[in-house]
């Protein structure tokens, strides 16, 4: 008996229950298991066994007179996606079976939850329930079209796609390749990495859909933005401006005190605006005040880095800060106690850093 990872509970072989222990039984094509287990193993089991927890074809008179049948949902990307029942669906009552979702989406039902458990015993004689989650598995195409239909809600957030791991030990090697050939200075590590992308998607590690998926807009637009600014800035002299006036404020001091009291700034005003935006607005800023004080530019862009991702002291300087703040309970006073410790800890850490390692 091979290691499926969840526990098989029974073998349905030509309608007859075949009962454990199975450490002699040998499988037979048409068998049907039922296995329990967590969506993680689930997923574990059908990327390291392709087709065993694919759609049963389905024989209907019906399908003989469509033109292009669908494919099998083995031989294209796959997806994992939970869908609740609501409680005005019209399919509360009604058999996993009588739902027909291989027929009319080519969808598997791989297993149901009920009230945060998981509901035991061969699934298509389950009676739905209002609030039961199924774990479905099939195309994304096909899930998109089932989020049309108001009986079954697809959950969002919950889509995700099954690991190609046969494909792991090429993407390791190529990803070993990229550091190499750019920590050895053969290619850039802009090409050396497209290069790689490329590679993966020609082997066919990844889908075109998921490379191009995998670009973040939101990460391309910030640095385009933030190069554009850095250069209107310095172009027209603000960047200068700006440093001056700091140095102004701050009077006679030398680079290390400059730094340290700079850092201080950036991590105070990155508890009001988001990190992003204040990365973007100092960057222009540390690199004139370098320039002003003859020290390199690196150094300083380096300190807006870390210090614009001090932001532990308020709820809204960061998104991951106000998402927990309702489930958690916090008030707006929590973040100041726990984060302003913190951050002043940081502070007086990169302080010293500057000083040992940089020598300022």
């Amino acid at each position: 008996m091979i290691q499926l990872g969840p526990p098989v509970h029974l073998i349905v072989r030509n309608g007859e229950s075949v009962f454990p222990p199975y450490d002699d039984v040998v499988l037979a094509a048409g068998d049907v298991l039922m296995v329990a287990g967590s969506r993680k193993a689930l997923t574990e089991t059908a990327a390291r066994f392709p087709g065993l927890l694919s759609v049963p074809e389905v024989h209907d008179d019906d399908d003989e007179d469509q033109p292009n049948p669908r494919p099998p949902v083995s031989m294209v990307e796959q997806v994992l996606v939970e869908a609740m029942v609501p409680p005005t669906s019209r399919f509360t009552g009604f058999s996993v079976e009588q739902l027909g979702l291989n027929r009319y989406h080519n969808l598997v039902v791989l297993g149901l939850e009920r009230r945060a458990r998981m509901m035991r015993g061969p699934t298509a004689g389950l009676r739905l329930q209002a609030g039961d989650v199924l774990l479905l598995m099939g195309r994304d195409k096909d899930v998109e079209t089932l989020r049309q239909d108001r009986d079954l809600v697809v959950i969002s957030g919950s889509a995700g796609l099954l690991p190609r791991v046969h494909h792991a030990k090429t993407a390791g090697i190529l990803f070993l390749a990229m550091l190499g050939l750019s920590a050895t200075g053969v290619l850039p590590i802009a090409v050396s990495a497209i290069a790689v992308a490329v590679a993966l998607v020609a082997l066919g590690a990844l889908t075109s859909r998921q490379a191009i998926g995998a670009i973040d807009a939101k990460v391309v637009l910030l640095v385009g933005n933030a190069l554009a600014l850095g250069e209107a800035m310095e172009a027209t002299g603000a960047a200068g401006f700006l440093a001056k006036l700091l140095l102004s404020v701050m009077g006679d001091v030398g680079p290390w005190t400059a730094m340290v009291a700079f850092f201080g700034l950036v991590a105070a005003v990155t508890n009001v605006l988001s990190n992003n935006a204040t990365a973007v607005l100092f960057t222009p800023i540390a690199i004139g005040l370098a320039r002003q004080l003859g020290v390199e530019p690196h150094l300083f862009a380096i300190a807006v880095i870390i210090a614009s991702n001090c932001s532990f002291a308020t709820p809204i300087g960061y998104q991951t800060n106000l998402l927990v703040m309702g489930p958690g309970h916090y008030r707006f006073v929590d973040y100041v106690k726990a984060g302003l410790p913190l951050t002043l800890l940081l502070w007086a850490a990169f302080a010293i850093g500057a000083k040992v390692v940089w020598g300022l």
